[in-house]
């Protein structure tokens, strides 16, 4: 499983690139997938799903922002961090996008990056022309074995030569050979930067990106205190390998496709909670399973409900999840959604459990299947554990 974006530290937008081997190379291939039909779109459930967020049944959490604004996306949490991500033309997708990220403190800078693809080895330069002229000619910053390529981007320079521009060309550079030219739209940028300075309650001040203001950064108001969820873990305990006769009778209600013994998820959730999921469908890339907790001397299995209606998140039961893992070390429960087997788009989210259910730790989803690979989704909800 690919790792989701970092839940800690959205702003700061770190190299993290995915495991999906196999996805990283493919993405730049799609124009010639889509010609041959793959449909370059979220389900219409995955596409729910990846604007809204869990929330817990003492307080429900609402849904976070996630916008298109022309050929660019932006996306915030629940603590006003927020990030701005281009989009490719579904057709022309190559896995190069530019990214404006910057939290919600008063005194934050934004971070600019630049990720693209070049199978290439040996060193790498970028070159940015905006509106056909330069702008910048600067060395990759980093690069990892699958070809992405990403550099850092001084702020000061880039941003208000971005603000009206009506296209920015980005260029993979080697030596003296230049791979293919990338046009990125310039269409909507200053309407998302914008709509960020809004939502960080930036408008006016010197801090707002989209339009400077005179009022000092001292009027941004501070961040709201990340939730907490009390997580408890389980002590070292062996888990059982027959099915217990609750769960048995939960599952056999279920009506899923695929038998109950196939690839189970197994674990105790405290001392008493033992989870229990069991394939309940799948397709060539994704895979749903229905979860159920049992408590030790009841005779009732209960579905796991990890579905707000309330919210937006619908899914065909409360208890099914897709791209469903556990880690037992860690107590963590995790979805990764994917829209398409590419990898640019769905949703992915962790969960813990806190003795009586799952409460959401963080989410990040990217609805448009438009090239930003998986490590490249937006944050839209973090919370802290105790």
């Amino acid at each position: 499983m690919s790792p989701a974006p970092s839940l800690a530290e959205p702003s700061a937008s770190p190299m993290a690139f995915s495991r999906r081997g196999a996805a990283a190379r493919a993405i730049v291939r799609l124009a010639r997938l889509v010609g041959r039909g793959e449909r370059a779109m979220v389900p219409a459930r995955c596409a729910l799903l990846s604007l809204c967020l869990l929330g817990s049944p003492a307080g429900p959490v609402h849904a976070q922002t996630l916008e298109t604004h022309g050929a660019w996306m932006l996306g915030c949490d629940n603590l006003r961090s927020c990030a701005v991500v281009s989009l490719e033309p579904a057709h022309e997708v190559t896995g190069t996008h530019l990214r404006i990220a910057r939290s919600g403190l008063a005194d934050a800078a934004p971070v600019l990056t630049l990720h693209a693809y070049d199978e290439r080895r040996g060193a790498r330069r970028i070159r940015i022309d905006v509106d056909g002229a330069r702008l910048l000619d600067l060395d990759a910053t980093s690069r990892d074995p699958l070809g992405h390529v990403e550099t850092a981007l001084p702020g000061a320079s880039v941003l208000p030569a971005l603000r009206g521009a009506r296209a920015v060309t980005i260029t993979v550079v080697q030596g003296e050979e230049a791979g293919p030219a990338v046009t990125i739209g310039g269409e909507g940028l200053a309407a998302a930067l914008a709509a960020m300075d809004a939502l960080q309650k930036r408008t006016g001040t010197v801090t707002a990106l989209a339009v400077p203001g005179t009022r000092p950064a001292t009027e941004v108001p501070p961040v709201p205190a990340p939730p907490r969820v009390r997580t408890v873990k389980a002590p070292p305990a062996r888990v059982p390998t027959t099915m217990p006769a609750a769960i048995a009778r939960a599952v056999a209600d279920a009506d899923c496709d695929e038998p109950p013994e196939t690839r189970p998820i197994r674990a105790w959730l405290d001392e008493r909670t033992l989870l229990w999921g069991v394939l309940c469908t799948r397709g060539a890339y994704r895979e749903t399973y229905a979860l159920f907790t049992h408590r030790t001397g009841e005779r009732v299995a209960r579905a796991a409900d990890l579905a707000r209606p309330s919210l937006g998140l619908v899914t065909e039961r409360p208890n099914l999840l897709t791209g469903a893992a556990f880690d037992r070390r860690t107590g963590i429960l995790s979805l990764d959604d994917l829209g398409r087997s590419l990898g640019d788009c769905g949703t992915s989210g962790r969960f813990a459990w806190d003795g009586q259910s799952f409460q959401v730790l963080g989410m990040a989803a990217m609805p448009d299947c438009r090239g930003v690979p998986h490590e490249g989704w937006l944050v839209t909800w973090r919370a802290d554990t105790r």
